[in-house]
């Protein structure tokens, strides 16, 4: 999988930067980043919050 560019660290407002989100986040564990105590963890625990903030707030609903 190619490098995917790192998504602004910010409220998520859009349908555009959710799917940024996500798509990066997809790329960090399906190549192996965010191991313990690196930048990427950090990163992934915020996106996964935004992430999960915007899903809340814009009615998406796993089961």
């Amino acid at each position: 999988m190619k490098a995917i560019e790192k998504p602004r660290i910010k409220i998520l407002v859009n349908d555009s930067e959710y799917q940024q989100a996500l798509e990066y986040v997809k790329y960090l564990i399906d190549e192996g980043f965010g191991l313990p105590g690196t930048e990427e963890e950090n990163t992934l625990e915020v996106l996964s919050v935004l992430i999960e903030k915007y899903e809340e707030e814009n009615g998406y609903k796993y089961h």
